[in-house]
């Protein structure tokens, strides 16, 4: 299809999260990729608990994923200020194909 990507290669390493006074949208959504999320090593900042290193997460296109209500609620009404994530580091595969 022209236009779509037939695959995107993502790594979450240490980045500071630098939205001040702006609302950080908790990380559910749901979109047109099917998507394969692993963690390497740290803490994934949308999922502390339970995704544990060498941990990984297969999502179909069209649906929808992300963070659990309790980080949902910890993200909604946390502080908005300058944030470093260190030691950290997890990938993210994304294709228009789905998983089959």
């Amino acid at each position: 299809m022209e236009g779509a990507a037939n695959i995107d290669f993502v790594l979450f390493r240490d980045r500071w999260m630098v939205a001040e006074n702006t609302f950080r949208p908790p990380w559910y959504h749901k979109n047109i990729m099917s998507e394969l999320m692993g963690n390497i090593h740290g803490i994934y900042d949308d999922k502390p608990v339970g995704f544990i290193p060498d941990g990984m997460s297969l999502h179909n296109m069209m649906l929808p994923h992300g963070a659990d209500k309790n980080i949902f609620g910890e993200a909604s009404s946390a502080e908005l200020e300058q944030a470093y994530l260190a030691n950290t580091m997890s990938f993210m595969f994304e294709t228009r194909f789905p998983n089959t």
